[in-house]
């Protein structure tokens, strides 16, 4: 675990889990104590190099920021799994800033995100999130992008759950040059957006 003194913003702090580090939170494995409330601390999974967090067997993690896959040389993974497992991020959420990220909420597990989610934000990014399984759910609070200059994936599959807040938008493929793809299959799996859906080409 490296911890540094950069920052997102001026008022917070920012961890980082990379050089191949993989950080557990619940369970017998564990290497974070449950819950890992890091609610004023910008959180970085993957930024230079590969990191991997794991929350599972009821784990907690709160976050401010959330970037899985930071920098263009980035692999950063994030799984959210088993039920009463929970990612909870108070600000955005962006898989594959200029990197590679990938998110899963399996099994039961549960994410919320109070601000929007990005997946594949910048020019050769790519954000793959899945929410598989009965019980499994991600809910966000402001607007969905699935490929905003980059590739974003989107899968809700297998009874998974996908909801955004009534002002929330949903947009897929939202510049140019980006690749935005989204699928929902499997008995009982839902998206519910918010107002509206744009789908760009």
């Amino acid at each position: 675990m490296l911890l540094t003194g950069a920052i997102f913003d001026s008022s917070r702090a920012q961890e980082i889990i990379d050089g191949g580090d993989h950080e557990i939170v619940g369970g017998s494995d564990a290497t974070q104590a449950a819950p890992w409330d890091l609610s004023s601390t910008d959180l970085r999974v993957g930024d230079t190099g590969q990191g991997m967090l794991t929350i599972e067997e009821g784990g907690a993690v709160t976050s401010a920021r959330l970037v899985v896959g930071n920098s263009s040389a980035s692999q950063g993974d994030v799984t959210v799994t088993g039920e009463g497992s929970n990612l909870e991020v108070g600000d955005d959420l962006v898989v594959g800033e200029e990197g590679q990220g990938t998110l899963i909420v399996e099994d039961g597990g549960e994410t919320f995100v109070d601000g929007s989610v990005i997946l594949g934000e910048l020019s050769a990014s790519e954000g793959s999130l899945t929410v598989a399984g009965e019980g499994s759910s991600m809910e966000v609070g402001d607007d969905l992008v699935v490929g905003e200059e980059g590739q974003g994936i989107l899968i809700v599959e297998d009874g998974g759950e996908m909801s955004l807040s009534g002002l929330g938008v949903l947009t897929i493929g939202a510049l140019s040059d980006s690749e935005g793809s989204l699928t929902v299959t499997g008995e009982g799996s839902s998206k519910e957006e918010g107002q509206e859906l744009i789908v760009c080409e």
